[in-house]
Parts: C-alpha cells; structure tokens; sequence
C-alpha cells in the first residue's frame, strides 16, 4: 500500500498545471503529505512487526522508536524531516512549498522505505 501513495506523489508532481497555476501550491503540499505518508505508514507497520516500542503521538511514537535502535537512528532522523515538512505543507500555508520541497520529499520517503524493507 506506501508505494501506492509513492506513485500517487510522483504523479502529483509530474502534473502539468501551465494552464493553472494556483494548483502549484496544492499540487507541491499534496506531494509532501502522500510522501510523508508511504513513508510513515511503512515504518508503522515495520516497528509493529519488530515489536519496537516509542513515546509520543503515534506518528512521533514511531520515529522514537526508530531513535530508540541504533541502526535506525538515521531513518528516524529522515521520518522527522519528512513529518516537519508534512506539517508545513498542510499547515503553513504562509510560506509556499517549492518544487525541491516536493522531489526531497519524494527522495527522502524512498530511502526510508527501502531501508525498512
């Protein structure tokens, strides 16, 4: 199921929006938020199947318990970026994303899937 919302973010950023500009800022922040979430949801399930444990709001608790395994210290530290970036894209509409936010979200949800995978 992430790479299906993977898919659906690289779509989303491929559109052609020439016609119709104001959808940029939708079309970026869409992007982060599905990355985020193929991203998220595949370290969910991973720290449910290891039995690792965090603290937290459920998306921090899974990024705690990432931080808590050496070995997925730096996947964590990418989940973090990638939730702080979700948040601003689907809160912080006073600052606009940009296409790079939208490729590094895209890149950075890639290596966290394959790196629990």
């Amino acid at each position: 199921m992430p790479y299906r919302l993977v898919e659906l973010a690289d779509r989303l950023k491929e559109m052609d929006i020439s016609d119709a500009p104001y959808l940029d800022q939708h079309q970026m922040r869409s992007v982060v938020n599905r990355a985020y979430y193929a991203a998220y949801i595949t370290a969910r399930d991973f720290c449910e199947a290891k039995g690792f444990q965090g603290s937290g709001s459920s998306h921090q608790r899974v990024i705690e318990a990432l931080k808590g395994k050496p070995q997925w210290r730096a996947t964590a530290n990418r989940l973090q970026q990638m939730k702080e970036l979700r948040h601003q894209a689907d809160y912080d509409w006073q600052n606009p994303m940009r296409l790079r936010d939208a490729q590094s979200a895209m890149k950075t949800s890639q290596k966290v899937i394959e790196a629990l995978q």
